[in-house]
């Protein structure tokens, strides 16, 4: 079993410490909800979905590579040159 897998079977507060962990990379705002992005164990990326108007994590998810291109405005190049 792969950290992905291992991530996904966990509860939601095990992948919440595990997220806090990880590196905070960017976050985007659709409606009341914040979607933050982290990258966790240097190997995989993770969603957190957090409802700003209740003040709760709604939910935390294996980031899907096909939704990264919704977070590429706010990730910074700089550091690569």
């Amino acid at each position: 079993m792969d950290k992905r897998e291992k991530f996904e079977v966990l509860t939601m507060d095990q992948q919440v410490d595990i997220t806090w962990k990880g590196e905070f990379v960017s976050s985007i705002k659709v409606k009341n909800y914040c979607l933050l992005l982290y990258l966790v164990e240097d190997s995989y990326y993770v969603e957190v979905f957090y409802n700003s108007h209740k003040k709760e994590i709604i939910s935390i998810k294996l980031l899907d590579e096909a939704r990264l291109p919704l977070y590429a405005d706010d990730i910074s190049l700089e550091a690569l040159y």
